[in-house]
């Protein structure tokens, strides 16, 4: 039965049509609004740029300028900003494979920021590369400095007693201006989630 899954995927994926996303022409793209975003991201000012984007991209918005808006985004390095776009408004995308046109517009809906970082954490403590970022990405949105209401910090979102715990065993001084440093709270992350890994055998 898996086998056959995997061969009607592997299928699938093999239908996606090749070659590069082509965005076609509309209107918004050429609104005063969209134009001052493009010059903001340029400048590498992409809160500024969202906030120009913002007004444009309603629930009806056209595709064009949803993948243009996140592609803006994405130049700039901007993982939050740049993903938030297509998590806001899921459309046409999510019903195709990460593969061929489409798979530019899936590394943008699921970036991998700090890569660096992410790389060295798990081989210091060896869990999936997926993991990582996916509790980056449903927990902070890739937001270094966010504090959620329940006092969980950072990319990873680890409360203080937590933290400190984990750090103790990485020799890392822990407090909460630390926890909004990617490489710390991504090191004390990998470490936590390993920990549990080997706890609960990765269920």
């Amino acid at each position: 039965r898996d086998r056959v899954v995997v061969h009607r995927v592997v299928a699938a994926v093999g239908r996606e049509p090749r070659g590069d996303l082509v965005i076609a022409d509309h209107a918004s793209l050429r609104s005063p609004g969209f134009l001052r975003a493009v010059a903001l991201a340029r400048q590498g000012d992409a809160k500024r740029a969202l906030g120009e984007l913002r007004p444009l991209l309603d629930s009806e918005a056209a595709p064009p300028l949803l993948w243009a808006s996140a592609f803006v985004l994405a130049q700039g390095e901007a993982a939050a900003e740049s993903h938030g776009v297509l998590r806001a408004a899921p459309g046409e995308w999510t019903r195709h494979y990460p593969a061929g046109v489409w798979r530019r517009i899936w590394e943008i809906a699921y970036p991998r920021p700090y890569g660096s970082i992410v790389k060295r954490e798990r081989a210091r403590s060896p869990i999936p590369e997926h993991l990582a970022y996916a509790i980056m990405r449903e927990e902070s949105a890739f937001r270094p400095a966010v504090v959620s209401t329940a006092r969980a910090y950072g990319l990873m979102q680890l409360i203080l007693p937590t933290a400190r715990s984990v750090g103790r065993k990485l020799g890392i001084k822990v407090n909460r201006k630390a926890l909004s440093v990617p490489s710390v709270n991504i090191a004390l992350g990998c470490r936590f989630l390993f920990s549990l890994s080997k706890r609960f055998s990765y269920n």
